[in-house]
């Protein structure tokens, strides 16, 4: 498992801390980046076997065609669109739980959000991953040409706007919740009394995909952005993002990744019914 992915940025000059109160912007912050760095785990250790598999097929050094990393590029933007959907998400909770949420909060929301996905996308961040977890670990006929490639594509992505599409929905989601009236919210969850059950009406219907334990977080936010996949398809993306199991799935079932744990009986019902409530948590 991959340990030197680079952190995004550190915690002065966090993204959304000139714009909103950091009491509240740096702890979500945070855990955007450890979401960040497990979800990059999975995409390092593909690659590494990618490469491992053509460097046991020649002695000679690898060379890497430009094609590949404009790829790897794509699906490192991927990451980042995922994270900082998340990262608005969990903003949004934590202002309109306090106040409400109005459109000034959402510009400020929205202005956090385009820093974090300039810091995950900038050139020194993109190119220190690429050279720290990948091109270091084999003997590469152009390494700084594939590095310059990468970093090139990746800070395009993050200039092209498209890792900001999925905010807009996921603030006007908000929007619709905080917008309504403690009497209002309260009445969404059948028996619900005014006051009382405001705050868990809110959190229970906006509370994604980050949720408190980081490995559920990590799980939800691709269950979140996948949501058309079976349950079966959805193991295979599991697997390939290094999500972990449940932590007692591996002794109760004697099962070792989602892929296998698919095949049997028992987690199958578990993992149907794992993804559905995953799935009604990211609508």
């Amino acid at each position: 498992m991959p340990t030197g992915t680079p952190s995004p940025a550190k915690s002065e000059g966090f993204p959304g801390s000139n714009v909103l109160s950091p009491r509240f912007t740096h702890p979500i912050w945070k855990a955007a980046k450890k979401l960040f760095r497990d979800m990059l785990n999975g995409l390092v250790n593909e690659e590494i076997d990618k490469l491992l598999e053509r460097q046991n097929l020649s002695r000679l050094p690898i060379r890497i065609r430009l094609p590949e990393m404009q790829v790897l590029s794509i699906r490192y933007g991927g990451i980042v669109r995922r994270v900082a959907t998340s990262f608005a998400h969990e903003l949004a909770h934590a202002v309109g739980s306090r106040r409400g949420l109005g459109s000034r909060d959402q510009d400020r929301i929205k202005q956090a959000v385009k820093d974090a996905i300039a810091l995950m996308t900038s050139i020194e961040v993109a190119r220190r991953f690429f050279v720290g977890e990948i091109s270091s670990r084999f003997t590469l006929e152009n390494p700084q040409e594939a590095a310059k490639a990468f970093a090139q594509g990746v800070r395009g992505l993050g200039e092209s706007g498209r890792l900001f599409r999925d905010v807009g929905p996921e603030l006007e989601h908000a929007q619709a919740i905080y917008g309504l009236s403690p009497r209002r919210r309260a009445k969404l969850h059948k028996g619900g009394k005014p006051g009382s059950t405001q705050r868990r009406a809110a959190t229970d219907l906006i509370a994604h995909p980050l949720d408190s334990h980081p490995d559920v977080a990590k799980r939800r936010a691709i269950v979140h952005q996948n949501p058309k996949l079976s349950s079966e398809d959805m193991c295979k993306r599991f697997d390939i993002e290094s999500v972990v199991l449940p932590p007692d799935w591996s002794d109760r079932f004697n099962v070792q990744g989602w892929r296998q744990a698919y095949q049997n009986e028992k987690c199958r019902r578990l993992i149907h019914k794992l993804v559905s409530v995953d799935k009604r948590k990211a609508q």
